[in-house]
């Protein structure tokens, strides 16, 4: 099996890189208050189950 030349390698790495960023999912930044939110939810649970 043959490898890729170097310039091949940059044109694939570059072509899959911009189809990455056209299909990533848009940010939100209501996500990290959700990963917050989420987090102290686990938090109070686990001291809920402690103290009962």
């Amino acid at each position: 099996m043959g490898g890729l030349s170097k310039s091949e390698y940059v044109l694939r790495r570059q072509a899959l890189e911009e189809e990455r960023a056209r299909v990533a999912p848009p940010f939100d930044p209501r996500l990290d208050k959700a990963e917050e939110l989420l987090a102290d939810l686990q938090v109070r649970q686990r001291t809920n189950s402690i103290l009962s």
